[in-house]
């Protein structure tokens, strides 16, 4: 509860040991969804098992409030995973539980962790606002400052995929006054994080460094070790837009370099690097960087509908990056028809004459040739060779 997750961590483990020699189910479900909370931003595979065992016991032995709360913790981490189908069907089933039982924060819980899945991620920003609002309502009633500044993140993020981005700046920093007195670090270093993407964003570059700094202290403080990760990402976009490609390029490269399970959105931290590394002239990086993000994105809009798809793509103004950074460092191809070795001459061919051969007519590892003369000579022997 004060956020000593590393303290509390061999507690949890010895918990769960005591609970297993004594066949005390609750309790085990109890200890292992509170570890797996305790682990979710230290190994995030940990965690994982450790909330879909408590999700099991809890509807072996019929203890349904027990089920609601770790399906909507395993659902968070599900969704930043990058699993936002899987994390969605967890919401509905919490929030089915949540409803029967009439636990009304239960309910406001899964919305507000919902909503922020709809806005970072599915861009149906309708419904994320919609969302949050109903949520936060509930937690301004009972008091609860963390989870109120909470929506308001989502609301500001709306704001920001829509172009307002004074005004999400100024939510976000409204919304951070509230939270920095409830000691919720993990809301607090995430509030920060999103502060200082939207303020690089905005090109206020000294305020992004000054927050990102207040971040890293939160994250020391309570042993955080994916956020920093994130924290790193944004900085070398800021020194990058200042004009130090050097050290936003290290920076960036260290952030790649730490990627593990539990990063959240791992295919934004590769599009930066992409535009980091295209400005420091790395090219070759840069491609690589580039058509990783764009594979780990399609991996976690797996699942959606082609209409959800679509939106995802249209609405989010990150995923819309990554998909046109990639567009310029894939080769162009067409697909044609050429005569088949041994067509026969002196007669118009037919189709049993014909195989279909997909050309790179442009490749990105063109550019890296100066001379037309030779570059046209790789071209043509690509060519060739395909057709081969």
């Amino acid at each position: 509860e004060v956020q000593r997750v590393v303290e509390a961590i061999p507690r949890l483990d010895l918990a769960v040991e005591i609970y297993t020699d004594a066949g005390h189910l609750r309790g085990l479900a109890e200890a292992d969804g509170i570890r797996g909370r305790a682990l979710h931003q230290m190994d995030a595979e940990k965690a994982r098992a450790s909330m879909t065992t408590a999700v099991a016991i809890c509807r072996e032995i019929g203890y349904r409030h027990g089920e609601g709360v770790n399906l909507v913790n395993l659902s968070l981490l599900e969704q930043m995973l990058g699993g936002v189908v899987v994390a969605l069907d967890g919401y509905d089933r919490a929030a089915h539980i949540f409803g029967e039982l009439g636990n009304h924060r239960g309910e406001a819980m899964v919305l507000a962790n919902s909503a922020w899945a709809r806005q970072a991620i599915l861009g149906d920003h309708q419904r994320a606002v919609s969302d949050a609002t109903r949520a936060m309502r509930h937690f301004i009633e009972i008091g609860d400052r963390a989870r109120e500044a909470q929506c308001l993140e989502i609301i500001a993020g709306v704001a920001i995929d829509e172009g307002r981005h004074s005004e999400g700046i100024r939510l976000l920093e409204e919304s951070l006054v509230k939270l920095t007195t409830t000691g919720q670090l993990f809301l607090e270093a995430q509030h920060l994080r999103s502060l200082a993407l939207a303020q690089v964003n905005h090109g206020d570059l000294d305020a992004a460094l000054d927050t990102l700094d207040q971040a890293q202290r939160v994250c020391d403080e309570a042993g955080f070790s994916d956020i920093p990760i994130e924290l790193s990402s944004i900085r070398a976009l800021a020194h990058n837009a200042m004009g130090a490609v050097a050290e936003a390029l290290a920076e960036s490269r260290r952030a790649v370099a730490g990627l593990n399970a539990g990063t959240e959105r791992p295919c934004l931290i590769h599009h930066r690097h992409s535009l980091v590394a295209e400005a420091a002239g790395k090219h070759e990086e840069a491609r690589l960087a580039a058509l990783r993000a764009q594979e780990l994105l399609a991996a976690s809009l797996t699942g959606l509908t082609p209409d959800a798809h679509r939106i995802a793509m249209t609405r989010v103004p990150e995923h819309r990056a990554i998909y046109e950074a990639a567009t310029r460092f894939a080769p162009s191809t067409v697909r044609t028809l050429v005569p088949a070795r041994g067509a026969p001459t002196g007669r118009s061919l037919d189709d049993r004459d014909l195989r279909p051969v997909v050309w790179t007519v442009d490749h990105p590892d063109d550019e890296g040739i100066r001379s037309p003369i030779e570059r046209r000579r790789r071209q043509v022997l690509r060519l060739l060779e395909e057709a081969e």
